[in-house]
């Protein structure tokens, strides 16, 4: 399945602050949901830093960042 992937926000206590800016959307292949204490890639390109925990169904917290992903039809 193709998704999207964008930056919501940074987290004040941030281990690698201003490593990416906010709101970045990258695009690819999901190879599996986000899982905790696991990196959440994007096709085989593209990465987070380790997911810290599930937010909701499309929403993580990683060691610096929220992020959200979306399917593309």
């Amino acid at each position: 399945m193709k998704i999207k992937l964008e930056k919501l926000s940074e987290l004040p206590d941030a281990i690698h602050k201003n490593n990416i800016e906010v709101g970045k959307v990258v695009e690819g292949e999901l190879l599996s949901e986000p899982k905790v204490g696991e990196l959440f890639w994007v096709g085989s390109w593209y990465r987070t830093s380790t997911v810290k925990e599930i937010i909701d169904e499309h929403t993580f917290k990683t060691c610096n960042s929220i992020y959200r992903w979306t399917p593309i039809n």
